[in-house]
């Protein structure tokens, strides 16, 4: 028995079937999911079965369509044959709270924005999530023990590699509509649909967004996930001008903000502003030599060249700029 799992119920033995013997509607039972679920770094495990199962982001799409998404979860109608697993992880959840089931509901949408390799690059991560080749074996491993006591489930939909980007966006898109329906437009929500938007080509829906947010003031929490969310989404629609006012106020407020930096930047660049981008450069530069973190230097490494096509430099020149030569390549 487990805390998230309060009745204890495993899935059903013998393959597709759920926790009350009846077929499933997808490749994998509620049960496996549950314990994917109930160990570290879970809300991947669910976002990536979710992002490659088709009855699962059917299920999603139901949900999105309900006007009370608890009151349907926790209601007769989701105890019907042919259910899928993610509806009885929700529907688990909706029966914890309100608050427990959109806690699940924003952290599937953040792990499945996780997989969009440009958000990846871009973004700083306390806990990184475990790569979906990694979950897969482990979910295999601890299948194979079941077996020996007559427990093992069907695995067959679990992707061995990283689901599809545009799968991956369409679910956490639908999760953040259903966290919409289940909190309203909380702060967390409307910073995580902004990112939806930004990777969905909509950036001036993401910049109304954020504004919003922004304008709130002292009330809100994250107020630099905004500013970055802002600057990017106002660099992807060429309002450079614009992205360079937010960024020069998160500077006052934040001078050593490595994200914010990065899109000054861009900005700079893309202006043809040389003067304040080598500024900006040695800013970053400095960063880079007193120990940024890795994906600050890895997303810098990834952008050199379309900073040395802006900027008409060789990408040697533009590495120096950010510190990243070291003297063996700089000499030769």
């Amino acid at each position: 028995m487990s805390a998230k799992n309060p009745k204890g119920k495993a899935g059903g033995r013998g393959g597709e079937r759920g926790e009350r013997g009846e077929p499933m509607g997808c490749g994998l039972s509620s049960g496996d999911l549950q314990r994917g679920f109930d160990g570290e770094g879970g809300a991947q495990d669910v976002a990536t079965h979710v992002a490659s199962c088709d009855p699962c982001g059917s299920a999603l799409e139901v949900l999105q369509t309900q006007r009370d998404a608890v009151q349907f979860l926790t209601g007769t109608s989701v105890i019907r044959p042919a259910h899928t697993a993610v509806e009885h992880i929700l529907a688990n959840s909706a029966r914890a709270g309100r608050e427990k089931l959109a806690d699940l509901l924003y952290e599937m949408a953040k792990a499945c924005l996780i997989v969009l390799p440009d958000l990846k690059r871009r973004i700083e991560r306390k806990v990184e999530p475990r790569e979906v080749p990694v979950v897969a074996n482990e979910l295999r491993s601890i299948n194979s023990r079941l077996e020996k006591v007559d427990g093992a489930v069907a695995l067959r939909d679990v992707p061995q590699q990283t689901p599809e980007e545009a799968r991956a966006l369409k679910v956490a898109r639908s999760c953040l509509t259903i966290l919409d329906n289940v909190e309203g437009e909380s702060e967390r929500q409307q910073l995580a649909w902004s990112q939806v938007l930004i990777f969905e080509s909509n950036p001036a829906e993401a910049e109304r967004v954020l504004r919003r947010l922004l304008d709130s003031g002292d009330s809100l929490a994250h107020r630099e996930l905004a500013q970055r969310n802002a600057m990017l989404a106002l660099i992807r629609q060429g309002k450079y001008v614009d992205a360079i006012e937010v960024g020069d106020v998160a500077i006052e407020e934040r001078p050593a903000d490595v994200s914010i930096l990065f899109n000054l930047a861009v900005s700079h660049a893309y202006l043809g502003d040389r003067r304040h981008f080598d500024r900006v450069a040695r800013i970053l530069a400095s960063e880079v030599a007193n120990g940024a973190p890795r994906w600050v230097i890895d997303a810098l490494r990834y952008e050199v060249p379309r900073f040395a096509e802006i900027l008409a430099e060789s990408s040697v020149a533009v590495e120096r700029s950010f510190g990243l030569v070291t003297g063996a390549k700089e000499s030769g």
